[in-house]
């Protein structure tokens, strides 16, 4: 095992056979080829991104500092224990068979000096379906001779990172993707875990494996690694999670019942194209629809077999497809269409008190605007520190009594990012650049769980295990719980002239017309694809256009206040029609003068929202939790009044003195979302007061909780904050407004 202390030592290597002379000869220029592709891939991906920036305008970067943008608490990069040359990796590509005689394709790298000199060392493992590598095309592929292969661009920056810090990395083409042989019954099934133990096994036995493995996942791959959890193999020690949608039906393709059609027909068709060898036909943008036409992205074959490449390729095209299968799926236990198996059987959910049980200790990285993934990523942090509330704890697995519940073991973090943490979505960030490095919380997480002697420098130990960002202050919190201890829920209550007031209301209504709901123009949270192909949400600055497709409801202006958690909707509705999917956003209010370089956005900004397909009941009368199964659902007639919970999206917000909180209550437009059904309304009613007493609940604190602000506020800073809360008098009008993207320096704190 490598020494965390000092540099590996120069003992000669002992004497070997021909074979492993043979194989080390091989790798060796293996080695020369992957350095080759790793550099040609990340000069390609360099020069079309400076390109694209060139031609679209996009914003100039900024120096990624503590307190600027996203950037990291510790407000540096983060530097493991760097002992080998990443030009000297030792790469292998081969077949691995499973019990059942399937191949899959795995790829191994793995430090020269590690296998000259037989040590050991940890691996991380990272299983995918969307392919472990891709072909370039000629001539791009001359200067990458070896099989015409280049490293895939999504990981190269991981694997040279690991494997120079130490650690041995496995990528795997799961079972019926990529090069692998067979077929899925369905994504995520139960033979997946067995493949995964199997593979952590044939790890395990390697000559430099020390016994140890970690696995890495983004996206819908962060769901394959609690798949490799939930095989509960002892050599599994820890996972990172970054934008895994745990509660698959949830957070990603039914938020709130609500078929996320634009999500799942991305997804579905990237995945048919894909498992057969094609090129997914509907790249979004510009950059990589030219990369994928013209410079390459097949999937690299293991060998020179092409008969045996072209079979299991041919395998793949049983795989079923997702845009069919889930057609007309409503409810979680709804069959597939020709699979025979519910949503629930296919839902990760369905394995958790095995993968609490396991032992393995869980890094969730969930974005604000990333889908419902911030929700999963606190639901699964919530279960595995059996902190969940009574009715949602009743839908999952019973926690097994042999599961260790200690906060400090696993890691929940949450910041204003698009799916997979590929973009920084804060409104108010300086160039919405993202200064936030995944792969440094990463390489910190893995160092202090595979490395017990790097915690000097991981220094993970000292640290609560929740970590979220605030918008509009712009600072990281600490806590060892989800929602922080500090917030108390606060109660508005609809009202007359589209009012929110802490007290009860006069019974009304307002009634608006839902027929003929513009589709905006808008990159929103849902399009999960979008996001990963570089097209940021974009939930613009003035949403006031949007008023008049809405009901409205606004309140007095307010004092700073902070929103961390959950908001909750109870709303009592009617419409014309039966067959309606409703959406609610919580938005921030401000048409004041700035300050002297206020970091300022005038207009209506988005803060959060809320869909739901209110067939969807809640569990029990006083709950606010829905099921999502068939068994609590209910029938919507026309022009009867009903009471729905919403519950929005999970947030970390300011509100600043003198804005105002608007909540606009419609239909979700079918840009994202799939019809309710055949009869759409034409008005939506919104009852209030009286009977009727719709109202939103949110998890507030009054002023700046700076207790929690990591890094720790000196005490001149703390007494700024203090002063500017207690401080009321208006400061003169500028002349002109501050621009958005004054620099940071010229920033006032709040």
């Amino acid at each position: 095992m490598v020494d965390a202390n000092a540099p590996p030592a120069a003992d000669a290597a002992p004497e070997v056979d021909a074979a492993t002379q043979a194989r080390r000869a091989a790798a060796t220029t293996n080695t020369k080829h992957y350095m080759k592709s790793a550099f040609i891939s990340m000069i390609t991906v360099t020069l079309a991104t400076q390109g694209v920036n060139y031609f679209t305008g996009k914003e100039d970067p900024v120096t990624c500092e503590l307190n600027v943008n996203d950037n990291s608490w510790i407000g540096k990069r983060y530097e493991s224990l760097r002992y080998f040359n990443p030009a000297q990796t030792d790469y292998n590509t081969q077949y691995v068979p499973m019990k059942d005689g399937v191949d899959l394709a795995v790829d191994t790298y793995v430090a020269e000096y590690i296998t000259n000199k037989n040590q050991t060392v940890p691996t991380i493992l990272y299983t995918t379906r969307h392919g472990r590598g891709y072909t370039l095309d000629f001539p791009f592929s001359l200067f990458a001779s070896y099989k015409k292969t280049f490293t895939n661009p999504r990981t190269n920056i991981y694997v040279q990172r690991f494997v120079t810090n130490g650690y041995a990395w496995v990528s795997v083409d799961v079972r019926g993707t990529g090069a692998s042989a067979g077929s899925k019954k369905h994504d995520f099934a139960d033979q997946e875990i067995e493949d995964g133990y199997e593979i952590i096994d044939w790890i395990t036995k390697q000559p430099w494996s020390n016994g140890e493995v970690a696995a890495i996942g983004h996206g819908m791959e962060g769901v394959g690694a609690l798949l490799l959890a939930a095989s509960k193999h002892p050599a599994l020690k820890a996972i990172s999670l970054n934008g895994a949608p745990v509660d698959l039906y949830r957070s990603a393709f039914y938020p709130g019942g609500v078929k996320n059609r634009k999500a799942l027909e991305d997804y579905a068709s990237f995945t048919y194209d894909t498992d057969r060898q094609i090129r997914w036909r509907e790249i979004p943008t510009l950059k990589p629809r030219i990369m994928m036409n013209y410079f390459g992205g097949n999937v690299y074959p293991v060998d020179d077999n092409v008969a045996q490449f072209k079979n299991y390729i041919a395998q793949h095209a049983n795989n079923p497809d997702l845009r069919e299968e889930l057609s007309d799926l409503k409810f979680r236990d709804d069959k597939l269409k020709n699979v025979g198996v519910s949503f629930e059987e296919l839902d990760i959910i369905r394995h958790l008190a095995d993968i609490a049980s396991s032992g393995v200790a869980i890094h969730s990285f969930g974005g604000y605007y990333d889908m419902g993934v911030a929700r999963s990523s606190i639901l699964l942090y919530q279960y595995l520190t059996n902190t969940l509330d009574a009715d949602t704890a009743s839908l999952l697995p019973k926690l097994p009594e042999d599961a260790s519940t200690d906060p400090f073991r696993h890691r929940l973090t949450l910041g204003p990012w698009s799916h997979a943490g590929v973009d920084n979505t804060d409104p108010f960030a300086t160039s919405k650049q993202k200064c936030f490095y995944h792969l440094d919380e990463i390489s910190r997480y893995f160092d202090h769980h595979m490395y017990p002697n790097r915690h000097r420098f991981s220094k993970v130990e000292g640290e609560e295990p929740v970590h979220y960002f605030t918008l509009v202050h712009s600072k990281w919190k600490s806590s060892v719980t989800w929602p922080p201890a500090h917030l108390s829920d606060q109660t508005l209550y609809f009202g007359p002239d589209q009012s929110l007031e802490e007290v009860a209301t006069p019974s009304g209504e307002v009634t608006i017309d839902v027929a003929h709901n513009p589709l905006y123009d808008v990159e929103s949270r849902w399009n999960m694809i979008s996001h990963l192909f570089g097209i940021r949400p974009y939930y613009y600055n003035d949403r006031q256009p949007m008023e008049d497709q809405y009901a409205t409801f606004l309140t007095p202006e307010l004092s700073l206040t902070e929103i961390t958690g959950e908001v909750e909707l109870r709303l009592f509705f009617s419409v014309d029609k039966p067959n309606v999917n409703l959406v609610a956003y919580l938005e921030d209010v401000d048409y004041q003068l700035p300050f002297k370089n206020e970091n300022k956005r005038r207009g209506v900004t988005y803060i959060t929202e809320a869909v739901l397909n209110p067939v969807h009941n809640t569990i029990s009368k006083d709950s606010s939790v829905q099921s999502f199964l068939k068994k609590d659902s209910r029938e919507i007639k026309a022009n009867e009044v009903y009471e729905a919970v919403l519950r929005f999206e999970p947030i970390s917000y300011f509100v600043k003195r003198k804005h105002q909180l608007r909540v606009s209550i419609g239909v979700a437009t079918p840009k994202e979302f799939g019809n309710a059904g055949e009869e759409l309304p034409t008005k939506l009613t919104i009852h209030f007061g009286g009977e009727y007493p719709t109202s939103i609940k949110l998890p507030t604190f009054s002023g700046v909780f700076t207790e929690n602000i990591v890094p720790k506020l000196e005490d001149e800073e703390i007494e700024e904050i203090t002063f500017a809360n207690e401080e009321a008098a208006a400061p003169a009008a500028p002349a002109t407004e501050e621009d958005e993207f004054a620099s940071t320096e010229e920033k006032d704190e709040l």
